[in-house]
């Protein structure tokens, strides 16, 4: 398993039991679905490398916005800052529209490319999984966590995410080590109006 493949496991242990055969619902419209236009979530994704001879620690804050919800479709708007070894980079602003079915086409696509890489059919790895309560800013949130270990091109590779349906984007944390290198993605707020 390559590293980016792990990565891509781990981050979507949130969505797998969203996406079943014949019910090609998008698990990101769904999870924003429920909120009013106006809510928004702050997540933080820290990476360190210390130690390692020319690698780059970089944070990188994310303010997402609900601006429209139909029976159809949401409306986000992302605002990110990120900071590369201390150098702060100006703020991007995108504006994204999230449909509620997933294109069936790109689901085939997914699938050609998976079988392609020879993975069609193979089981996986079954994560570890448990359940727990996580305070963020001064707010618990109910999680069920997801802890896989896997060993990939660049060597073994941990990898521990919290999800809650009380949350839009569903991940509270997410902690990926791999090689000296630690990924930290956490919810730092979650706004209501």
């Amino acid at each position: 398993m390559t590293y980016r493949r792990f990565i891509t496991l781990v981050a979507g242990i949130a969505f797998c039991a969203a996406v079943r055969a014949g019910d090609p619902e998008n698990p990101e419209y769904l999870g924003w679905a429920k909120f009013k236009p106006g809510t928004t979530v702050v997540v933080k994704t820290t990476v360190e490398s210390p130690g390692k001879k020319g690698a780059a620690d970089v944070t990188k804050t994310e303010e997402i916005k609900l601006l429209e919800v139909t029976p159809d479709r949401v409306v986000l708007e992302a605002k990110t800052e990120v900071v590369v070894t201390g150098t702060k980079t100006a703020p991007q602003v995108e504006k994204r529209t999230v449909e509620k079915k997933l294109d069936p086409k790109v689901i085939k696509v997914s699938e050609k490319a998976a079988a392609a890489r020879g993975e069609k059919g193979k089981a996986g790895q079954k994560p570890e999984q448990g359940e727990e309560v996580l305070k963020v800013n001064g707010v618990d949130y109910k999680t069920k966590w997801y802890k896989v270990k896997s060993k990939t091109d660049v060597g073994e590779v941990e990898g521990q995410t919290w999800v809650s349906e009380d949350v839009p984007t569903q991940v509270v944390k997410s902690v990926i080590k791999v090689d000296g290198r630690t990924t930290v993605v956490e919810l730092v707020e979650l706004k209501k109006p």
